[in-house]
């Protein structure tokens, strides 16, 4: 019983007056990120439902360090050293480093599953938990691209000196998948758990399924003028949608739907300052890093229209945007500056200057608690006698208790009438001329969205003057554009139908007025077509000497689709199927 007793009351205690700073580890938010700030050599947690800082550490100013995390595996990489610094975000403190000794290290992580990749050709499978090798390292010909994991753990590594992509499992490497040419540029994107490899030199897109079968998508043509280092793709998509971004004057954006096939495209040309980064997307909207303007451009898939823009820093300069957790995160490193944003688009500002949490050498200040302020009209709330007025310039006051007397107003002096003069004849106003009618602007960015046997098109109307109606121009000309002519007031959209699937096409959106037309720019390309689905239901019946095979041709296959099979265990080549 005695013991009880003392138990309960140090129970009691604690809950009271706690348990003590030596022994007290920080509380770090579930849903949250860490983000780095170069200036000040600091990377800080953040919660992504507050925006608020709850955790940091210090580290080395000056430095541009790449932050890598996934769930409790926190590190920080010198991409020009290799060198690598694992955090314990339960201590905030550093637990292991290591130095890997390589310009432009990768550090990939996912899960159990940790790979440190060499650009010159090394692979080399660790332990994300101490940093430690697995294994002996896989030697690929490089430059290798930027590598990722998939959903079951499986990295995948472009090979551009043979147009291939490596899936490596358990630090061993198996067969490749041809996806170009040797010196094509390759980006891959791990979208819904599965490789999507995009060849920018052949404006292709390769899906990789679960069945390990690859299916592939034709882009628009002008993804194969990106320049130098190809197109530009997210590591991770957590939905079916794909970003891909072509820097160039134009912006050329290109988002890919894994579900359906369909292609859609949009131009970001205008308006941007030239220099976009990685694209995002979280739900249905594409995010997309300006750098010359610190800021993001929002751009919604499922309603396309005008972009939006959205500042993140307080200068130009580069910003890391990623996703994590179903939510959006876009950092100024140069700043102190971030912002957090939700599916639906609302958005926590990030003050990451913020140093009053739990860090290395710090323990949070103890908040006060408000106090509650009156909620009647009292004039003297403390019940304390009131100090007599002072007297004012010009006169005395009243003392207090006593009723004063009531200020008179202060008289205005009439003003004396003049004498009424008869008015002299004016001359009678010319006539002002009509406004001349101003143009209008040209309609907004075009969109194409790809579709069996169509091509939907929109557009956001124009801006100033008056628009009598909009009509489509299609290059080459060919198929049937429905409506035909769209109101002032919309819907802004056409769809057209009849053209060849082998055959791309541009749209330009013409706004007719009382005076002329003003045209659009032209729509990046679009073929009114998409990709058919990969075949299910494949089946096998032995007989003598073979076997009756069976499937069942995807949903959008159309009457031009043909069947080819691959090779059987053995190696034997197997003749075309239609």
């Amino acid at each position: 019983m005695i013991a009880a007793v003392a138990v309960a009351a140090l129970v009691g205690a604690a809950a009271v007056f706690g348990v003590g700073v030596s022994s007290a580890n920080p509380k770090l938010a579930d849903v949250g990120a860490w983000l780095w700030t170069k200036v000040r050599g600091k990377v800080v947690h953040v919660n992504g439902l507050s925006g608020e800082v709850d955790g940091y550490l210090d580290h080395t100013a000056g430095k541009a360090l790449k932050v890598v995390q996934d769930g409790g595996n926190v590190m920080l990489v010198d991409e020009a050293t290799g060198f690598v610094s694992r955090i314990e975000p339960s201590q905030l403190t550093v637990a292991q480093t290591r130095n890997f000794g390589a310009a432009g290290l990768q550090l990939v992580v996912s899960g159990t599953a940790a790979y440190a990749v060499d650009p010159a050709g090394k692979v080399q499978q660790i332990d994300p938990a101490t940093l430690n090798s697995v294994g002996e390292p896989l030697a690929l010909p490089g430059p290798l691209g930027p590598a990722r994991i998939d959903g079951g753990g499986r990295l995948w590594v472009p090979v551009t000196a043979k147009g291939e992509a490596v899936p490596v499992s358990a630090g061993t490497a198996e067969r490749p998948v041809k996806v170009g040419e040797p010196g094509e540029e390759l980006a891959i994107t791990i979208a819904g758990g599965l490789p999507v490899i995009v060849n920018t030199r052949a404006a292709t897109a390769v899906i990789i399924g679960t069945d390990g079968g690859a299916g592939e998508i034709t882009l628009p043509k002008e993804v194969a003028r990106a320049g130098r280092g190809g197109v530009l793709t997210p590591a991770a998509a957590e939905g079916s949608l794909v970003p891909i971004l072509a820097p160039g004057p134009d912006g050329l954006l290109v988002v890919i739907d894994t579900q359906s096939n369909q292609v859609l495209t949009t131009k970001l040309g205008a308006g941007t300052s030239g220099r976009l980064g990685v694209p995002q997307v979280l739900g249905s909207k594409v995010y997309v890093p300006d750098q010359g303007r610190g800021g993001l451009i929002v751009w919604d898939s499922a309603a396309p229209g005008r972009p939006t823009t959205l500042q993140v820093a307080e200068r130009p300069g580069p910003l890391e945007v990623f996703v994590k957790d179903g939510l959006l995160w876009a950092n100024d490193q140069n700043g102190d500056r971030a912002v957090v944003i939700d599916p639906e688009g609302r958005k926590h500002p990030i003050q990451k200057d913020d140093t009053d949490v739990p860090g290395p050498t710090n323990t949070p200040k103890p908040k006060q608690t408000p106090k509650l302020q009156p909620t009647r009209d009292d004039p003297n709330p403390t019940g304390r006698p009131e100090p007599d007025p002072a007297p004012t310039k010009g006169g005395d006051t009243q003392p207090t208790g006593k009723p004063g007397k009531k200020p008179t107003p202060s008289q205005e002096p009439t003003p004396s009438a003049s004498p009424t003069r008869s008015p002299s004849p004016s001359p009678s106003p010319s006539p002002s001329p009509s406004p001349t009618a101003s143009p209008p602007g040209k309609p907004g960015p075009v969109t194409a969205r790809s579709g069996p046997g169509r091509v939907d098109v929109s557009f956001s109307p124009s801006a100033g003057g008056k628009v009598d109606r909009y009509t489509l121009k299609v290059s080459p000309s060919g198929g049937q554009v429905t409506p035909s002519q769209v109101d002032a007031n919309g819907p802004f959209q056409f769809e057209f139908r009849g053209g060849d699937c082998g055959t791309e096409y541009t749209f330009t959106v013409v706004a007719h007025w009382e005076k002329g037309e003003v045209e659009s720019e032209a729509s990046a390309g679009a073929r009114p077509c998409v990709a058919p689905g990969a075949p299910s239901g494949f089946a096998a019946k032995p007989k003598n000497r073979g076997a009756d095979l069976t499937w069942k041709a995807p949903e959008n296959a159309g009457q031009d689709v043909t069947y080819v099979l691959g090779e059987i265990l053995a190696g034997l080549p197997i003749p075309q199927a239609a």
